[in-house]
């Protein structure tokens, strides 16, 4: 925000992407109590859309789990993280309860029965549209449909 504001130009929008850990309740959390405490450190920002990544191919597999944080190496279990003993199926539940928009992505890896399945798994925890559906793996510059949306959802 400081090398925005010294080049004399704001940023349109910024895009936080946090690791597949992440705990976008405490995210949000965060960004209300900056705001309502001490705002200037926002320098005008604000959380718009908090967008949740669902792995379409792997995502019904890792739900049935009941593995904990702290026995994924994969997902950064490490010294610091000896004490989280929370299982990822909450973490993954919290993901999209906490989301604005629910990306189903990598849905060509998955079979038709599959997505019908994980739609209505999700749906369970995420009750709003839109939930939408990427073919190929989410990229920086997201293809078609999903693209279009989330450009058009941040600068609006």
């Amino acid at each position: 925000m400081d090398k925005a504001a010294e080049r004399g130009r704001p940023w349109d929008h910024i895009v936080v992407e946090s690791s597949g850990v992440a705990e976008p309740r405490e995210i949000r959390e965060n960004f209300q109590r900056v705001m309502a405490t001490t705002p200037e450190e926002l320098n005008g920002a604000r959380l718009d859309t908090l967008v949740t990544v669902v792995d379409s191919n792997n995502f019904l597999t890792e739900y049935e789990k009941r593995n904990r944080v702290n026995q994924r190496q994969d997902l950064g279990a490490d010294d610091y993280s000896e004490g989280n003993t929370r299982q990822v199926v909450d973490l993954m539940v919290e993901q999209i309860e906490c989301a604005d928009v629910i990306l189903l992505n990598k849905a060509d890896r998955a079979t038709p029965d599959t997505m019908a399945l994980l739609k209505e798994t999700v749906c369970t925890a995420y009750s709003t549209d839109p939930m939408l559906s990427s073919a190929t793996a989410c990229h920086p510059s997201v293809p078609g449909e999903v693209g279009s949306y989330v450009t058009e959802r941040l600068l609006h």
